[in-house]
């Protein structure tokens, strides 16, 4: 269950050494390394039935020097999440995020290399712990160079190091990737924060017609249809207000608005380790009957990190593992209770609903 106890093959020490950096996390986010990197000489990364959540990487760069098509064949088992990139290009994935749909031009392709010479390399895993796996968490990568055989990567093709632009590209991303926001892409109403992912999703719904809006964005043209306005943001998400309305003929319209900042710093990991979140959600109208909506305010944590959520009547509590827990106390209306296992539920009767 040591994700320290990696298997690979080192290659040698000093300037001018062949192979990829390995490095290990004892969270699932990519922070917080068991040890620091070392260098392997194979794309592969393999971990014996781990018990705990972790993630690792294998980074460097990789030498394209004939100008012919590259194929990439990538191998994972028992991973919760998996990608590999050259060059930025999305090569492989383990399906589990999303899967390639045919026809699809953002689905990866083969490189094809015009221009020879070395390209970034990232191998990405992460297992999250929420199935107990008999067998190893791992990751292949070979290739197939023109009309070759598919075979592993040669150590003479492959170093360590990222470029230099890369690397403070990745320390930018890094730094800013933190705290809480409307990180997910994909749903203003759902409020992260990274690195744990831990998250408060904000649903609508209408008692008559039995529809929730789950999700909705800035000109979401979706199912949901969702109407959008943004208010006040600032630039380090420390406040942020966000007009959501379900889609016509439905008169229910919320603001969401939020701010939060940093209460201390885990040293040992890197991040926060608790921070301040003000939540405040105002009906600002329900055509007339608000009784027929409410609110539900759930629990969840995203990008398939580990995390438990306890909910009680007045509070959400959501922990993370080894990245901390943050618990949602509503302080207004008294008397929030308890709808399912993740979320509590308000009826838009009531006005205005007040979190902390």
């Amino acid at each position: 269950g040591n994700v320290g106890g990696a298997r690979g093959r080192h290659g040698g020490g000093g300037n001018g050494r062949n192979g990829l950096s390995r490095t290990v996390y004892r969270t699932a986010a990519r922070v917080a390394p068991v040890a620091p990197a070392d260098v392997v000489e194979h794309a592969e990364l393999v971990f014996p039935k781990p018990s705990n959540p972790f993630s690792a990487e294998l980074t460097g760069q990789i030498n394209l020097d004939i100008p012919t098509t590259y194929e990439f064949v990538c191998n994972f088992t028992g991973t919760s999440l998996a990608l590999f990139w050259i060059d930025g290009h999305l090569l492989c994935s383990d399906f589990n995020a999303f899967s390639w749909n045919v026809g699809d031009n953002d689905n990866p392709l083969p490189i094809r290399n015009d221009s020879v010479g070395w390209r970034p390399f990232r191998l990405r895993i992460m297992y999250n712990g929420s199935s107990t796996t008999d067998e190893n968490v791992s990751a292949f990568v070979r290739w197939r160079v023109g009309r070759g055989d598919i075979s592993s990567i040669p150590i003479e093709a492959l170093k360590p190091e990222l470029p230099d632009v890369e690397q403070r590209r990745e320390a930018l991303q890094t730094s800013l990737i933190s705290g809480w926001g409307s990180w997910l892409h994909h749903s203003i109403t759902s409020i992260v924060r990274l690195p744990s992912a831990m998250a408060f999703d904000i649903v609508l719904c209408q008692i008559s017609n039995d529809t929730c809006l789950t999700y909705a964005a800035i000109e979401d043209d979706r199912e949901s249809k969702a109407r959008v306005r943004v208010g006040y943001h600032a630039p380090d998400r420390s406040y942020v207000q966000t007009f959501v309305a379900m889609p016509y003929p439905q008169a229910f319209n919320l603001s969401i608005e939020y701010s939060y900042h940093v209460d201390e710093q885990n040293e040992e990991v890197g991040v926060s380790s608790s921070s301040w979140l003000d939540l405040r959600l105002e009906i600002i109208g329900c055509g007339g009957n608000c009784t027929d909506f409410y609110v539900d305010l759930f629990g969840s944590f995203k990008y398939f990190q580990p995390g438990s959520i306890n909910t009680e009547d007045g509070s959400i509590t959501l922990s993370s593992f080894n990245l901390g827990n943050e618990t949602l106390r509503i302080l207004a209306p008294a008397g929030a209770k308890v709808s399912s296992l993740t979320s509590l539920r308000f009826c838009a009767s009531q006005g205005r609903i007040v979190a902390t």
